[in-house]
């Protein structure tokens, strides 16, 4: 389910929910039980504004910014996952879908975007605190795309402070997980992109 309305001030409310309904075995082991990317609300659920100045968003497992790097100037190896099981494992390494979390996405400027994200964890746990922010700039145009996307989380060693709608966050004291994308695009003609 989702929707957008337009507000006085030129800007435009969005929201969204995503769920997830799986019929028969749910389950790799056969079972039929109900897991945290199942259910109600349960994969990319959010509200936000949208106008001038970009798109801000918050909610649950939304893309973060590793994640959303094949579609902004990794479009070519994205495209690899529909053929070629865990291939996005590879060109995606650390992409995840964090579940308490807000998204800055700007318009296009002669080409040139930017993302933002910060990870605000879960309460869920007495150890501590653990945040994730990540950030993207890219060129995109007709020929070639071309970034670089950046994610540091602390007190956490997981892509993704808290990956589930449900678990307590993953907290390892101290620790911190970065990642680093640097990527291209070449699209030479239609139909073909050459991506690394």
């Amino acid at each position: 389910f989702k929707g957008s309305d337009k507000l006085d001030n030129g800007l435009t409310a969005i929201w969204g929910a995503e769920s997830r309904i799986r019929a028969g075995s749910a389950n790799l082991n056969g079972t039929t039980g109900i897991n945290d990317s199942q259910g109600w609300n349960a994969r990319d659920t959010y509200i936000g504004l949208k106008g001038d100045f970009g798109t801000i968003k918050a909610g649950t497992r939304m893309s973060d910014i590793v994640d959303m790097a094949t579609g902004d100037f990794m479009n070519g190896g994205g495209d690899m996952n529909d053929t070629i099981t865990g291939f996005n494992n590879i060109v995606r390494r650390g992409a995840n879908r964090p579940t308490n979390m807000i998204v800055y996405e700007s318009p296009l400027f002669s080409g040139f975007g930017f993302k933002a994200d910060y990870d605000f964890g879960n309460s869920q746990t007495n150890n501590g605190a653990a945040q994730g922010a990540a950030a993207s700039v890219f060129y995109k145009s007709k020929m070639f795309d071309a970034g670089i996307a950046y994610k540091h989380n602390n007190n956490s060693t997981s892509s993704a402070v808290n990956g589930s709608a449900y678990g307590a966050p993953s907290f390892t004291a101290d620790a911190t997980y970065d990642n680093y994308i640097v990527g291209a695009n070449i699209k030479p003609m239609a139909g073909l992109q050459i991506a690394a």
